[in-house]
């Protein structure tokens, strides 16, 4: 990953979760940060996405080259008392950075101008919505 678009994340680190952890308490569910998956496109025969590494110092401490990332899923399960689903945000290497957004197969996408705000995650609510209350 370069170390431009890390620094962004980085920088927008806190904000991300904070916002969807907010955004679940509007809906009476709690939001559990769960880890990063740090992806490259260009492998093949990969693990399927899962949260792997719970900090940017742990995936560096394991992954030596990392200049290659095209981009970074941040991992959250969302639940109240009867169910827990996985709630995938997804930002991507560029300099305007499309989010993508999924629990299960319901997706949605975004932009980010400059830094993550509440409103480029609302499109989270409707996700929520089509999942816990249908």
């Amino acid at each position: 990953m370069s170390k431009t678009f890390e620094k962004w994340l980085q920088n927008q680190d806190d904000r991300i979760k904070k916002y969807v952890v907010q955004i679940a308490k509007e809906f009476s569910l709690e939001a559990k940060f769960k880890g990063y998956y740090f992806e490259e496109n260009d492998l093949r025969g990969v693990i399927d996405p899962a949260p792997i590494y719970k900090s940017f110092k742990d995936y560096h401490s394991q992954v030596k080259d990392t200049m290659f990332i095209d981009h970074v899923r941040y991992f959250f399960d969302l639940s109240n008392s009867k169910e827990t689903r996985i709630l995938t945000v997804r930002f991507f290497n560029s300099s305007i950075s499309p989010i993508s957004f999924s629990i299960e197969e319901t997706y949605g996408e975004s932009k980010v101008e400059d830094n993550v705000t509440y409103d480029n995650l609302e499109l989270i609510k409707e996700l929520i919505a089509k999942k816990f209350t249908s």
